[in-house]
């Protein structure tokens, strides 16, 4: 039994899934394959997005039949989950920008023995690279670049190793300006209110809605032994 209606909201911004092309290939081999527009509206996904993952995930087959002695070939063209998720990790592998240490190995070995051996700052191996011309350009990151790579582990040069570094504060103390004031904290309030026998303490407490749209909240006032609901 083939699904024809779903209330799934389209997904934008996020990538086909393993088990998402597991449905397009059972829906694509079925005795009546669904068509791409039909696959989209399931997924809830748009049509490009389908039409461009059968296009990239569609191989060919060969069947050979034997009869009466000789061999006939049968040509088919159908859709693999596992050709489409190679398909995918290949583009997603090529899209990513390789950083310069990986095209520059020469450099990043004379940056660790510099900042280890020779205690020089990231700023100054870089500079110092530049001025002389020992590496082309392109291949020297800048400064910030560098201090990445050194958070990320892509050096043997760790933070440790950057004296000045590790003695630098790098959090900046902040005093807010017209900071709102809320009041006295609920722990501090006198014990006669949770007796709840005098009159005029109230008790109030919200409720959230799902965060959808504008979905509202739900406010709720106790006084004594008066309860409202304010919407």
């Amino acid at each position: 039994m083939t699904q024809t209606e779903n209330t799934t909201f389209l997904r934008k911004g996020k990538h086909l899934d393993y088990e998402e092309r597991n449905k397009i290939e059972a829906w694509k081999q079925i005795d009546r394959p669904l068509s791409n527009r039909a696959i989209a509206k399931l997924l809830g996904r748009a049509p490009q997005t389908i039409h461009s993952e059968v296009k990239d995930g569609t191989v060919r087959q060969i069947r050979r039949q034997v009869q009466n002695g000789k061999t006939y070939e049968y040509e088919s063209f159908v859709y693999s989950t596992d050709a489409g998720q190679a398909a995918y990790e290949n583009a997603r592998t090529n899209s990513r920008k390789q950083p310069k240490w990986v095209s520059s190995p020469k450099f990043m070995a004379y940056a660790d023995h510099q900042m280890k051996t020779e205690k020089q700052a990231p700023d100054v191996v870089v500079g110092r690279a530049k001025k002389l011309g020992l590496f082309p350009n392109e291949t020297i990151p800048c400064t910030t670049t560098l201090y990445t790579y050194i958070d990320l582990g892509w050096l043997e040069t760790k933070n440790i190793d950057l004296h000045l570094k590790v003695r630098r504060n790098t959090k900046r103390s902040q005093s807010r300006k017209n900071k709102k004031i809320l009041g006295d904290l609920i722990e501090n309030r006198p014990d006669i209110v949770d007796t709840r026998e005098r009159f005029g303490d109230w008790e109030i407490d919200t409720v959230n809605g799902l965060r959808v749209g504008k979905d509202q909240a739900l406010l709720t006032v106790l006084l004594q032994s008066f309860k409202s609901t304010i919407k």
